[in-house]
């Protein structure tokens, strides 16, 4: 039977699903998520006929290699890293609201005031001329 061996992109999505799966997004992760990448690459280089489940074998799912490296974290820094993701997302939605009602809002007056222009352009006025 023909062992497969691992291809860049399933290396490139168990590295995506790693990144996804971390609490924080910071330098340190981005170091953590290269050495990773370096420990992969070296993994393969002694094993060249590895498949993709040897990888998740040795170095656990990606969901796991996150909750592991998160221990390393602070409570603390967590819980406001997890505030300020949830701040962000909060303002955007409330300025795509806003945004989206001054939008609305402009395309209302801007179609009443073509109907009242529309309006007075066809009124006739007639004047009745009462002459004693």
């Amino acid at each position: 039977m023909e062992t497969k061996t691992v291809t860049e992109k399933e290396l490139s999505s168990y590295i995506k699903a790693t990144k996804k799966a971390l609490v924080c997004k910071n330098a340190k992760t981005k170091q953590m998520l290269a050495d990773l990448v370096n420990d992969i690459l070296c993994y393969c280089e002694e094993n060249p006929n590895s498949t993709f489940e040897d990888i998740k074998k040795h170095f656990g799912e990606p969901n796991t290699v996150a909750e592991e490296f998160s221990i390393g974290f602070d409570d603390n820094y967590i819980k406001k890293y997890k505030f300020a993701q949830f701040f962000k997302i909060a303002v955007i939605a409330i300025l795509t609201a806003i945004l989206l009602f001054i939008g609305t809002l402009t395309v209302v007056i801007v179609a009443n005031n073509r109907r009242a222009a529309a309006f007075d352009f066809d009124v006739e006025i007639k004047y009745n001329e009462v002459i004693e």
